[in-house]
């Protein structure tokens, strides 16, 4: 019987909650030896997060130009 196992899993921290894809493969021998086949954290890590602070900062960008459509000063009244 084979005892080899073979693991996905992410190392992205908090960030894990957003993750949509797993970032290792890593395999464990029969005698426990942890076999990294495949490692694309620190590449994802940089993709997610530039993509994170892009939405981020297009929400901040929605929401300012609504509340500026919202609250500001009528033009032509003075007071």
């Amino acid at each position: 019987m084979n005892e080899e196992q073979y693991i996905m899993k992410n190392r992205m921290g908090l960030l894990n909650l957003f993750a949509s894809s797993y970032s290792q493969l890593i395999k464990i021998d029969a005698d426990k030896t942890i076999i990294t086949i495949y490692d694309v954290s620190s590449e994802y890590n940089i993709k997610f997060m530039v993509v994170f602070i892009v939405v981020i900062l297009f929400l901040i960008f929605v929401v300012a130009k609504v509340l500026l459509h919202f609250f500001k000063p009528e033009k032509g009244i003075c007071h």
